[in-house]
């Protein structure tokens, strides 16, 4: 009886320990620079929160190839907890030319932050040899 009691106590504990965590988020891609032919990774990290919903950005100029794919972290070293959430997406750009990835807004319990718009460079593919 004393395990479940534990067991049924432990959510509540961390869920108390997280309300005070300030959020955060970021946005990031793996390439800054790419040619039409290929496909990069765009992801938007929230910290602080653990069950939050992550909006899909407006994807101007690319095409989703795969994604949306979701990742949580959850971490208690001595006593501090951490969460996050990545959700992450493939992108192909439809055209040559500069981009931007228009900011993310994300709002929680009262706080709202944003991400920081991501330009990307598309280059005309480089034709390969036979």
């Amino acid at each position: 009886m004393v395990k479940i009691k534990q067991i049924l106590i432990l959510p509540l504990i961390l869920s108390t320990l997280l309300l005070g965590k300030e959020l955060k988020v970021s946005a990031s891609v793996n390439r800054t620079s790419i040619q039409r032919d290929e496909i990069i990774k765009y992801s938007i990290k929230v910290e602080g929160v653990r069950n939050i919903r992550v909006p899909q950005p407006e994807f101007k100029n690319f095409q989703i190839a795969r994604g949306p794919s979701r990742s949580s972290r959850f971490q208690i070293i001595n006593g501090d907890v951490t969460s996050s959430k990545t959700v992450s997406w493939w992108l192909s750009p439809e055209k040559t030319g500069q981009f931007t990835i228009a900011p993310v807004q994300i709002k929680y319990q009262g706080q709202t932050r944003q991400t920081e718009g991501i330009k990307i460079k598309v280059l005309k593919s480089q034709q390969r040899q036979a």
